[in-house]
């Protein structure tokens, strides 16, 4: 069964180009499939002919986005529609990741799927006509929207916290923006059950789901968090956990706004998983100490 990933150098592309199950997986990083070049996904496409195409290439600068939003509708969107259109041709399911900032993040309720998109930043609606691309391809899909991704590889939260907490000597952090860290563990572990019902002729019904762990903190108490585990390593940090200071969005002015609630619901995913959701500590932790052993051994 080939497995077609794109965005294979991403913290979600090499979590899943490393850990995907009975599949034959055929990694594609931007130099191999570019969606700024629709020629690109063609030839691999008919090069490889997978089965199944995992989209976890994106643009995801958030700021940088309000500057480049045509860069980030070519790649989040127009990219995603000639994808979706030749996995319509070709009769290839495509497993597609979207966001949370498709919401505008009114209100302390979690989003369903059925809740109705209203992005508040350019990224936002690059990603939302994603989606709408594909809904409209025709083709046989599934759409995960995710939030606050944290995996091993790349570049994230947490491993921004770190580097900042050897150099400075105070840390404030955004405490009214509310939502989990989806690990990419976690994120590949649904992708496998999603992918093994489709081999096993019981697919899922194509659509959104949403995928995070369960709970909500913020991004003020996830770092917190991962400085708290690196003072259990005894890394040489400048900043201790509870020196960490509480600050509004409005305090922290960027150039693309924030949703204020990412709370996601995720009983539709629920009903299709043969597993608890873990809540949020449970997910962060495990990634976060290998983060920081990273941070260690490079310290050494």
């Amino acid at each position: 069964m080939n497995v077609l990933i794109l965005g294979s150098d991403g913290q979600l592309g090499h979590e899943l180009s490393k850990n995907l199950l009975n599949c034959n997986v055929i990694p594609c990083n931007r130099a191999v499939v570019n969606l700024e070049d629709n020629d690109s996904i063609e030839k691999a496409i008919n090069k490889y002919q997978p089965e199944i195409i995992i989209n976890a290439a994106a643009y995801t600068s958030v700021d940088l986005a309000e500057s480049e939003e045509s860069k980030a509708i070519q790649i989040n969107a127009h990219g995603v529609n000639e994808l979706a259109k030749l996995a319509h041709k070709n009769n290839i399911f495509l497993i597609h990741y979207s966001t949370d900032y498709v919401f505008n993040g009114a209100g302390e309720t979690p989003f369903t799927e059925e809740t109705s998109p209203d992005p508040i930043n350019a990224y936002g609606k690059s990603k939302l006509l994603g989606e709408k691309y594909i809904k409209e391809s025709l083709c046989k899909y599934l759409i995960f929207r995710t939030t606050w991704v944290i995996g091993e590889e790349g570049e994230n939260f947490a491993k921004s916290i770190l580097r900042l907490a050897f150099t400075k000597n105070t840390l404030k952090i955004v405490s009214d923006q509310h939502g989990v860290p989806t690990s990419t563990a976690l994120i590949r572990k649904v992708t496998n059950e999603a992918i093994m019902s489709y081999f096993n002729h019981d697919p899922w019904e194509s659509g959104i789901y949403h995928l995070t762990p369960q709970g909500k903190t913020s991004w003020y108490n996830i770092a917190r968090q991962i400085i708290f585990l690196a003072e259990k390593y005894k890394l040489k940090l400048k900043v201790k956990s509870h020196e960490i200071i509480p600050i509004a969005s409005s305090d922290f002015p960027t150039a693309a706004k924030r949703p204020l609630n990412s709370i996601l619901n995720t009983e539709k995913l629920k009903h299709k998983i043969s597993f608890n959701l873990p809540f949020w500590e449970d997910d962060f932790r495990p990634v976060a100490q290998k983060i920081i052993e990273d941070f260690d051994c490079n310290a050494s």
